[in-house]
């Protein structure tokens, strides 16, 4: 793609085969701002939405209302704003809604999105070029749509560039405004319209059409579609309009007033959705960049493999095609026959999975794994391979010791005489004795029993020994 400087603007443009192509008679000898006000028509149609045969023409109309700006020299670059006729503003827009339908038009390759994308850079460098004379975008806005150096720090791997701090604060900042700016542009939208059709009714004119942008119809619906021309330095608000229409002077310059301050709105409007734009490009462009490398590494590695094994290329070309068939493989008709006869015609019918879907299936899921069974299943399956055993009744199992009599009341038995044995030997209170106590007098006579009971039987022996005295 090269790129041509503009003699009336001196902006970078796109000259890409595409952009240069002839058009229509009959759009050479419409109105200029009628095929500007058409196209946008088009393009902001909702219901239904426009379809790609009429975005391209939406497309190719701007682009025809461009070259006729610029062969026309209908801005000067010695113009100010208020030298600006007010007929002419809404055509100040042109390159961004221009920037604005080349990015939605669809595209079959890798190569061409790539194309596309370059023609937008051109387009919103023109615009923003356009808005930085007026003090509407700033000479870093303009550097940032350069198409000569646009992206290729990010295609060589460099990164996005920039701090994304201050690009997150610069996007904020840039909401915040755009919220305000929105409102004012509803208040403006709102009484502008009422001008409309006040203006409509007295001079009995047909007013602009109703498919306009929805935050451009009642901001431009006070200006008739009439034919654009050059102003002449010194004039300020140039216009064409016919006398004696019922209209009064005094508000017909309000309105003319209020109509320039909203085109400066949706102005600024667009240069800052020049700017978010401009970064989403940025990014997308290294994306297109591997698109590209990967299929042409692909394209020479199918033509490699097929001049070695044409066998092997057709297999897996099927292979493919199978992969992407919903419940349906090749070989498998009823009858024996394939999905497709000897001319490739299919034989019945059958779904196309596309890779979008088939990806999506893979991303959006729960992020554990999901059951395959109950838990009742589970043990089911785990006590037929042995995994669980079954749990034993206590019932049983006292019944099962209980099966020999005999030899459960041996070891019974056995169990009480060890235990008989045991107490004899070691009777209660035994363990408390120690040989090494020092006793009183007359501990000779317990000696197996403990020190406190020789003290009391002492004592009594005391006191007991004169009564027995008295009565022998």
């Amino acid at each position: 793609m090269s790129l041509a400087t503009t003699p009336a603007t001196g902006a970078l443009t796109p000259s890409a085969t595409g952009d240069t192509a002839p058009h229509p008679d009959h759009l050479a000898t419409k109105p200029l701002t009628q095929l500007f006000f058409d196209a946008l028509a088009t393009l902001s149609a909702t219901d239904p939405y426009p379809t790609d045969a009429a975005i391209l023409a939406a497309r190719d109309t701007l682009l025809h209302c461009s070259r006729r700006i610029r062969s026309a020299r209908l801005f000067s670059p010695n113009e100010d704003w208020d030298d600006v006729a007010t007929s002419n503003l809404p055509l100040l827009l042109t390159d961004a809604y221009l920037a604005d339908a080349e990015a939605r038009v669809r595209t079959s390759s890798p190569r061409d999105r790539r194309a596309a994308l370059l023609r937008v850079v051109g387009h919103w460098h023109a615009y923003l070029t356009i808005a930085s004379r007026f003090g509407l975008a700033s000479p870093g806005d303009v550097a940032m749509a350069d198409v000569a150096s646009f992206g290729m720090d990010q295609i060589s791997g460099g990164g996005t560039g920039g701090n994304a701090a201050t690009r997150r604060n610069e996007k904020i900042a840039r909401f915040k405004a755009g919220k305000e700016r929105q409102a004012r542009m509803a208040s403006l939208n709102e009484t502008l319209a009422a001008a409309a059709q006040r203006k409509a009714i007295a001079s009995h004119r047909p007013m602009l059409p109703a498919s306009f942008l929805a935050s451009v119809t009642s901001g431009f619906s006070s200006l008739a579609p009439r034919e654009a021309t050059p102003s002449t330095g010194g004039n300020k608000y140039i216009t064409r309009s016919g006398d004696g229409d019922g209209v009064d002077d005094d508000d017909f310059d309000d309105d003319e007033v209020l109509s320039r301050d909203f085109v400066k709105l949706l102005m600024t409007h667009w240069v800052d959705k020049a700017k978010d734009e401009l970064e989403m490009v940025r990014d997308e462009l290294p994306m297109v960049e591997r698109m590209i490398q990967a299929t042409e590494a692909a394209a020479a590695s199918a033509g490699v493999d097929g001049g070695r094994d044409p066998q092997r290329n057709r297999g897996r070309n099927e292979d493919d095609l199978a992969s992407r068939l919903d419940g349906v493989r090749l070989g498998g008709a009823p009858a024996g026959n394939g999905l497709l006869d000897a001319q490739g015609r299919p034989m019945r019918p059958f779904t196309l999975v596309s890779q979008r879907a088939i990806e999506q299936g893979k991303v959006f899921r729960p992020s554990h794994r999901l059951p395959t069974m109950s838990i009742e299943e589970y043990i089911d399956a785990e006590m037929e391979r042995g995994g669980i055993l079954p749990k034993q009744d206590p019932n049983d199992q006292k019944q099962d010791s209980d099966s020999d009599d005999d030899e459960v009341a041996d070891r019974r038995t056995y169990k009480k005489r060890e235990w008989d044995a045991f107490t004899d030997d070691n009777p209660r209170g035994a363990g408390n004795r120690t040989g090494t106590v020092d006793r009183p007098i007359g501990c000779e006579r317990c000696r197996g029993d403990s020190v406190a009971f020789c003290i009391v039987f002492y004592l009594s022996a005391s006191l007991a020994g004169p009564f027995l005295n008295a009565s022998l």
